[in-house]
């Protein structure tokens, strides 16, 4: 991901090539990523038997967990928390103060516990 000032969003990048949306031929945006770090747990569902097998993997993301969120060019760390399945995940800083979301698309990165992201300036 790529912050553009001018247009105010986050552009996407895979491998460092643009990533493009296969409809429109455009490189994908988002006015906010959040990438959510949760636990990670293989199931005893069986996704594919070739290379003897591989099993779908549960994302847990009920609780609470770290958080790292991307708005406006700036880099918020707090926490996202979620303690029922009809709720919504909800992000707080580290003094308890909610971290608001840029209005418009967001792009939500779940990831295991002990993923490291790399940023620059």
């Amino acid at each position: 991901w790529e912050y553009d000032e001018t247009l105010g969003k986050y552009r996407r990048f895979t491998d460092g090539q643009v990533h493009t949306d296969e409809l429109t031929g455009e490189q994908l945006t988002a006015a906010n990523v959040i990438v959510v770090y949760a636990n990670h747990v293989e199931t005893d569902i069986l996704e594919d038997m070739v290379g003897g097998g591989h099993y779908s993997i549960e994302i847990q993301i009920w609780g609470e967990g770290p958080v790292t969120v991307f708005r406006d060019g700036l880099m918020f760390q707090g926490t996202w928390k979620r303690w029922a399945r009809e709720e919504m995940l909800t992000f707080w800083d580290a003094e308890g103060n909610p971290i608001p979301l840029k209005p418009g698309n967001s792009w939500f990165q779940l990831v295991p516990l002990d993923f490291q992201i790399r940023v620059t300036e």
